[in-house]
């Protein structure tokens, strides 16, 4: 079991033998990290490759310009930077209080976003393990509002 803090430090602790002891798993160092989402691609995907629940992902707002997302192949024992994380908009932000700014969909993961006013609806991020393409939504970002959370029904539906 994993749980990253929405804060700072922003953290992963981990523990191993029913959360009688925790372990400090990653740490950043910089006050910018702050922890948005944490999934595993055997918890919340449908077609995300194969299902493993050893494999996934950590999300922090972005630190200098760029999304800060870490890999862990592992179940959390260690977490590794993505190093091709895509640059942020101007006040571009996840929320964290929904754990539902990542998804994992069809072999890809997305980010909902929101604060930034400079390409307002520009608020998806989609990802396929080589490139990432920023996507547009219907729904508007500004200070406090984007998406919230990205969930999907379908291959057609989400």
């Amino acid at each position: 079991v994993c749980i990253a803090s929405a804060g700072t430090p922003a953290v992963i602790l981990l523990t191993v033998d029913g959360d009688t002891t925790w372990s400090e798993a990653y740490r950043d160092p910089s006050p910018q990290a702050f922890f948005d989402a944490l999934v595993f691609t055997g918890a919340l995907s449908q077609t995300f490759a194969e299902p493993n629940h050893q494999h996934g992902y950590a999300l922090s707002d972005p630190v200098d310009g760029q999304w800060l997302l870490l890999e862990t192949f592992n179940g959390g024992r260690d977490w590794l930077k993505v190093e091709h994380a895509p640059k942020a908009l101007e006040k571009e932000a996840a929320f964290a209080a929904s754990n539902g700014s990542l998804a994992l969909w069809d072999a890809h993961l997305w980010l909902g976003t929101g604060g930034a006013t400079t390409s307002p609806k520009d608020n998806l991020l989609q990802w396929d393990g080589d490139r990432w393409q920023r996507k547009t939504s219907s729904i508007a970002s500004g200070e406090s509002a984007g998406v919230f959370a990205v969930h999907f029904w379908s291959s057609d539906l989400g």
